[in-house]
């Protein structure tokens, strides 16, 4: 074989082909991937170079050159391979830009469907989906935000809890000497009410100048949490929303132990249709109450004392007592009969000018249960007119009352109250005028002196005012029924 020729054979094949992947059975190998034939300028010696770094010298190469005619076939084989691989290639990268055009990736296993391109999220994202998005799959960070955000919102609200801990601390020295903490002066003052409950703090109510007991602080803490875990398992609670509303707040409470006071929606229609807004106090006596009136101090107009159409129903959405306000004579009989047991709480607030004497009796509550005749019952009526309730001798209603100092009557376990054995009195009939029809009351409305004078809500004599159930001249005065 001419030496002169067969290399430029062997340097015209090997500069044709993209890369070389033939290799012989013996050492050292023709070629392999990566390796090129490289000319030494300074000594016009020709060298094969490695991708290890490996060197065969010119003796090595003539040893090889006598092979080459051997393997020119499989050279032209194999480039050939190689250009049917690059023409694949090119096709693959035309299927890749089709894809791309429409904002979508091309998937080798699957080559004649182009597929979404799902960007990588950092740890803090979500993958978002958006049909109507130039690129539906988007990652994004609301998520994370809003629990952070809630997350927040938690711990400022703990650190108020923390505050009025120290407070409540402050309170309480000063009511063991029977009198009330004030923050301003750093001194003890007049009386204000033992806090007993669970999650309940002293709260000073600017309306009526009062301390009072609330929960607002403990309710707001926890349904922050609330919101946490639904945000986080995705659900949608009974009550939260007008598409998924309970049927009063006592079926709201059982299915949802740890549901918290506030605003929910409710329907009584079998459907679930005609949904509406109430607020609930779900911590009071095992909690599920439905706020459905408010009487506020003195009042003479009856449209306020017999709304039928209700009466600032807005109003009764937040444990508020600064306006008159009545659900209306539908929806407080539908949240009665909603169940066959239910019970209304009536709660008799404390005042500005209480009396020694009245310390012990206020604030105080009542609690009415329908037990006999229950047919027909109007719970709306009943508030105004005590014949309503039917007859105490024939045991149609029980009666029974809380206030400072006594055992509390009522038991959330059984939903039940022994009866006090006291009657409510209907001294005479009355009527009222409203929209052109004359409707019955009583006098006086519940709870018609069952324990003491001055106990009734409403008065219905045309000569003397409407008044709050404690009857004292005060504008500060207010009631409040709820129904469970």
């Amino acid at each position: 074989i001419n030496l002169d020729k067969m290399t430029r054979i062997l340097l015209t094949l090997l500069v044709s082909t993209f890369w070389v992947v033939a290799q012989t059975d013996n050492e050292p190998e023709l070629a392999v991937e990566g390796q090129d034939l490289i000319v030494n300028a300074g000594t016009g010696s020709i060298v094969m170079q490695y991708a290890g770094g490996k060197r065969t010298k010119m003796d090595d190469i003539m040893t090889q050159l006598q092979q080459l005619q051997q393997v020119n076939d499989d050279l032209r084989m194999q480039l050939q391979q190689t250009q049917n691989a690059s023409q694949m290639q090119m096709n693959m990268l035309r299927q890749f830009m089709t894809c791309q055009a429409m904002g979508q990736g091309y998937d080798p296993a699957h080559p004649i469907k182009c597929k979404p391109i799902l960007p990588q999220c950092k740890h803090t994202e979500t993958l978002q989906y958006d049909a109507a998005a130039a690129k539906p799959y988007t990652c994004s960070s609301a998520l994370s935000e809003t629990i952070a955000a809630l997350s927040s919102r938690l711990a400022s609200a703990e650190n108020a809890t923390a505050k009025y801990a120290n407070l409540l601390t402050r309170f309480s020295s000063c009511q063991q000497m029977g009198g009330a903490y004030n923050a301003t002066s750093d001194q003890c003052e007049p009386f204000v009410p033992q806090c007993t409950r669970q999650g309940e703090t002293l709260t000073f109510e600017k309306g009526s100048n009062l301390f009072i007991c609330s929960s607002y602080l403990t309710d707001t803490i926890d349904r922050i949490k609330d919101d946490v875990n639904v945000l986080l398992g995705d659900q949608l609670p009974i009550g939260d929303k007008d598409t998924t509303p309970g049927r009063t707040c006592r079926d709201i409470k059982e299915k949802r132990a740890r549901a918290l006071s506030g605003t929910y929606w409710i329907s009584q229609s079998p459907n679930g249709s005609a949904p509406y807004q109430v607020y609930c106090d779900m911590l009071t006596d095992g909690g599920g109450w439905t706020l459905v009136t408010v009487v506020k101090g003195y009042g003479a107009n009856y449209d306020k004392k017999y709304p039928i159409a209700g009466m600032n129903e807005d109003r009764l959405l937040a444990d508020r007592s600064d306006e008159w306000a009545s659900l209306s004579q539908a929806k407080l009989n539908a949240i009665f009969d909603a169940r066959n047991d239910s019970i209304m709480r009536v709660y008799a607030s404390a005042f500005p000018n209480l009396g020694a004497g009245d310390r012990s009796r206020y604030p105080r509550q009542y609690y009415l249960k329908k037990t006999a005749n229950k047919r027909g019952f109007d719970a709306f009526a009943s508030l105004r007119y005590v014949p309503e309730w039917g007859s105490k001798s024939k045991s149609e209603y029980k009666l029974n009352y809380d206030r400072p100092g006594l055992v509390h009557p009522y038991s959330p376990a059984t939903h039940d109250f022994p009866d006090s054995g006291k009657t409510m009195s209907h001294w005479e009939d009355h009527t009222v005028l409203i929209d052109g029809k004359k409707y019955t009351t009583s006098r006086h409305g519940i709870v018609g002196d069952a324990y003491s004078n001055c106990e009734w809500l409403y008065m219905f004599q045309v000569t003397e005012k409407a008044t709050a159930i404690n009857c004292l001249s005060s504008t500060d005065v207010y009631a409040k029924v709820w129904i469970k």
